[in-house]
C-alpha cells in the first residue's frame, strides 16, 4: 500500500518519522486496506512513503536513484494508494456533498504538485481495479471510482456514494438531477487533472510534448531538476540518464530527445 503525502513531516537525515506519527498512518492504512479483498488472512501490512523509502543521505545516493525508477512500478503494483492532504483532514466527508469534495480536492495543495500526478496516474492505471486512489478526511477516507464516477465513504456498514449524504429540500426529482450533475462534473475535473496514461502518451496534433506539458503546467515542484525526472518517469521513458548528476538544462535536454519531435517554440 502506498501514502501520497500532504502532510507537514519533520525533515531528517536518516528517513524518519515520530512514532506518534507512523501510528498514525498505521491506523489509517489498516482501516483502508480492510475494503480490499487482498487483506483477507494479513497479518502485516506493507506500506510505502517517501519520507520513509527514497533514501535521503549522500552515501545512499545509488539507492535513491533506484527507488526513482522503480517509482512508477511501486505505485502501479500496490493495493491501494491513499492521499494525506492537510486541508482535506479538516472535513468530514459524511457531511459533505460530492460535488463539494471534488471541489476541495481539485483546489487542494496535493492535485497542484508535481510528483502526485505521476502517482495518481499510475495507481488509477491498474486495469483489474479503478478503485485504488483513496483520500483521507477527518472522518474516513473516501475513494475515488472510477466507473461510477462517484467517491464513496469507507465507512463500515456503509458502502453508498456521498451524494446520499445531501442534504436536499425533498423534492424527488432533485437528488436524481443533482447526482447525475454532480457525478458529470467529478468525472471531467478528475479526468482533466488526473489524465489516464494511455492519453498522455496518445498521439496529438501538437507532438508528443503537448499533452504531458499542459497537464504538468498548474503544477509545482520546489525543486526545479524534478521536473524532467518527473516527466520521463510518467511517461515511462528510460530515465537512467536523467538521474546521471547533470544540469537542469541537460536533464530537459534528454527528456526532449527521448521525445523525438518537439514544438518550435
Amino acid at each position: 500500500m502506498t501514502l501520497l503525502q500532504g502532510l507537514t513531516v519533520l525533515r531528517t537525515l536518516d528517513n524518519s518519522l515520530p512514532r506518534c506519527q507512523l501510528e498514525r498512518l498505521q491506523d489509517y492504512i489498516i482501516k483502508v486496506f480492510a475494503y480490499y479483498p487482498q487483506a483477507v488472512g494479513k497479518r502485516f501490512i506493507a506500506f510505502w512513503i517517501d519520507t520513509l523509502c527514497i533514501p535521503v543521505a549522500y552515501h545512499l545516493k545509488e539507492y535513491r536513484k533506484l527507488a526513482i525508477t522503480m517509482l512508477g512500478e511501486t505505485f502501479s503494483k500496490s493495493t491501494a494508494t491513499l492521499v494525506l492532504d492537510r486541508e482535506l483532514c479538516s472535513i468530514q466527508a459524511t457531511r459533505v456533498s460530492n460535488l463539494e469534495l471534488c471541489i476541495r480536492i481539485m483546489c487542494g495543495s496535493w492535485m497542484k504538485r508535481l510528483w502526485t500526478l505521476q502517482e495518481a496516474v499510475f495507481t488509477l492505471e491498474k486495469i483489474t481495479d479503478n478503485s485504488r486512489l483513496c483520500f483521507q478526511t477527518s472522518d474516513c477516507a473516501v475513494k475515488w471510482d472510477l466507473t461510477l464516477a462517484k467517491f464513496v465513504c469507507l465507512v463500515p456498514g456503509l458502502h453508498q456514494n456521498l451524494e446520499f449524504w445531501s442534504k436536499h429540500d425533498g423534492s424527488i426529482g432533485i437528488p436524481d438531477r443533482k447526482s447525475e450533475i454532480t457525478g458529470d462534473t467529478a468525472e471531467v475535473f478528475m479526468g482533466t487533472r488526473i489524465p489516464s496514461l494511455k492519453y498522455l502518451k496518445g498521439a496529438s496534433f501538437g507532438g508528443p510534448f503537448f499533452k504531458p506539458a499542459t497537464t504538468v503546467q498548474n503544477r509545482l515542484t520546489s525543486k526545479q531538476e524534478d521536473e524532467p525526472i518527473c516527466l520521463v518517469s510518467l511517461l515511462q521513458l528510460p530515465i537512467a540518464d536523467i538521474l546521471k548528476d547533470q544540469t537542469v538544462s541537460e536533464h530537459m535536454s534528454l527528456f526532449f530527445c527521448h521525445l523525438r519531435e518537439i514544438p518550435r517554440q
